[in-house]
């Protein structure tokens, strides 16, 4: 398998499977793609406007839009327990050319609007550009929606776990997963739980050598402003903040074989054809999925993609909503190849499979629900 095809099809699948709520810094592709590659990802449409067509790192291009004819994206994720409302801004025809922009309600009728909505859901907004600390946020006037998604998975709503607001008002300290580190080195994302909580970093040396998916211990001050979504601070009376538990991108290249929950991404306006991952969840309540994939053979990856759809098939559990995924429980897979995380905004580690025999479907009919423990 030659390197610069598995780097740059890495890229490819780190930056398409990014769960909701998280706002990482816009990152650029490689110049061009190996001619085996498979193009897994949808172009971006040109706006009825070709005047809204601006660079996502041009605020005053982006704040002309929103204030004007409208800023055309998708709903990258919605929490409205948390106030959290997040929104993506593709150049179009240029995938990885992107920003990701929390979202403030402007009236109370906006916010109901918001709370509708649902991660995929192609908007234009319009309102204003605005700057909250270190990162760029939009105060939404008006969305008009262009496309409701539909994942085509028949399941309940997600429901949020209720708990993980009050952990964190009451705690000093807590163990999660990088999310991502954005406005450089000024805002740290972590994932606790199925939360994603904005840190306020002054210190950038504090956050420079994390990678998403690392797994951390945070010692952290509640933030007065803004409230809502709760936001960090690192603890000042603390000289180590950040103690780094695990980092992801050290078994990069290494033989690995893991047992967990399979997990579905549908396909959506981003990504073409469904993507199938591994859940392990330690003994912390921290999770990871692991991309299935194979980058050499497109025949071979879509043999294996189809090995994993006939077995969620034949499985009858039931799929649950996990945010920003389905699993059904009971339903687990084995697999054995090679780690890849090439960069540090990748979304999820990958394991490369060589064969379809390289993944194993083992979920029983009415097989226990309990989740994975990374051993």
């Amino acid at each position: 398998m030659g390197q610069r095809m598995v780097a740059v099809l890495g890229w490819l699948l780190a930056l398409l499977l990014v769960p909701s709520g998280c706002h990482p810094p816009p990152t650029r592709a490689p110049a061009a793609l190996p001619a085996r590659a498979t193009p897994i990802h949808h172009a971006t449409p040109t706006p009825r406007d070709p005047s809204a067509v601006v660079d996502p790192d041009d605020d005053a291009g982006i704040a002309a839009a929103l204030a004007g004819h409208g800023l055309d994206g998708w709903m990258h994720g919605a929490a409205p327990a948390s106030g959290l409302f997040v929104f993506t801004y593709r150049l179009p025809h240029d995938f990885f050319r992107y920003a990701d922009f929390p979202m403030i309600p402007g009236s109370p009728e906006v916010a109901r609007e918001l709370a509708g909505l649902q991660r995929h859901d192609r908007l234009r907004v319009f309102g204003s550009l605005e700057k909250k600390g270190p990162q760029r946020h939009v105060r939404v006037r008006r969305i008009e929606v262009i496309t409701r998604f539909s994942s085509g998975v028949d399941a309940p709503s997600y429901a949020h776990d209720t708990t993980t607001r009050a952990a964190l008002l009451g705690g000093r300290e807590l163990v999660g997963r990088v999310h991502g580190v954005d406005a450089e080195g000024k805002i740290l994302v972590v994932e606790l739980a199925d939360k994603v909580v904005p840190v306020f970093v002054t210190r950038p040396e504090h956050v420079r050598d994390l990678w998403r998916n690392d797994k951390i211990r945070l010692h952290y001050v509640i933030a007065e402003r803004p409230d809502r979504p709760i936001h960090l601070r690192l603890d000042p009376a603390v000289s180590r903040p950040i103690e780094v538990l695990e980092r992801v991108q050290a078994g990069h290249g290494q033989p690995i074989e893991l047992e967990g929950d399979l997990v579905l991404f549908p396909r959506s306006p981003q990504i073409k054809f469904d993507i199938w991952a591994l859940r392990v969840v330690d003994r912390d309540r921290v999770e990871r999925e692991y991309t299935l994939v194979n980058f050499s053979d497109p025949e071979l990856f879509e043999a294996i993609r189809d090995k994993l759809a006939r077995g969620w098939a034949a499985h009858p559990g039931a799929p649950v909503d996990a945010r920003n995924k389905f699993i059904k429980p009971g339903l687990r897979v084995r697999a054995r190849g090679v780690l890849n995380v090439i960069s540090p905004a990748q979304a999820n580690p990958q394991i490369l499979l060589s064969s379809e025999g390289a993944v194993e479907v083992l979920g029983a009919p009415g097989g226990g629900s309990a989740p994975a423990v990374d051993r």
